[in-house]
């Protein structure tokens, strides 16, 4: 009885590391792979046209462009580098960002966490994209709001 006892326990503990195998981790880095190739595509040559709310005003005329340039995986896993020229209020710079982009499941989500934007200063944003729509909330010393819009495909 002891060792039936010995035998339950022992299956039960080894069990998940048995069905959790290298195919499985291949089949996961694929997929992950392919997120990132489709991001990839939709991101280089394209432009976030839309709004942005500072603090609890919601004020129509504060519209936001960011037309990115190139969008590319660095050597760090889930950070990117993006060129993109931001256009807001009287703001207008170009600057390469250096970026994480997190997947919720198969949603990315940008991530800015204290990065400084040359010009502009140090920003904190979580900007999810869903299909050509895109939606967030951003920090930038003290100050912050949502920001929302659509993506668009820039001419090649």
């Amino acid at each position: 009885m002891k060792n039936l006892a010995l035998v339950a326990v022992l299956v039960f503990w080894t069990t998940p590391f048995v069905s959790t195998g290298f195919a499985e981790d291949e089949q996961v880095d694929e997929q992950k792979q392919e997120l990132v190739e489709k991001l990839v595509e939709k991101l280089n040559g394209c432009k976030f046209v839309g709004r942005y709310t500072m603090g609890d005003k919601d004020d129509a005329s504060l519209t936001d462009e960011y037309t990115v340039s190139s969008f590319e995986p660095t050597a760090n896993e889930d950070e990117y580098k993006m060129v993109v020229r931001i256009k807001y209020g009287k703001k207008d710079v170009e600057a390469p960002l250096i970026m994480r982009v997190l997947f919720a499941g198969t949603t990315p989500v940008i991530t800015l966490e204290s990065v400084w934007v040359p010009g502009l200063g140090t920003f904190d944003s979580h900007v999810v994209i869903r299909g050509n729509a895109y939606a967030g909330t951003w920090d930038h010393d003290g100050v912050g709001g949502h920001v929302f819009g659509k993506i668009e495909k820039t001419s090649p």
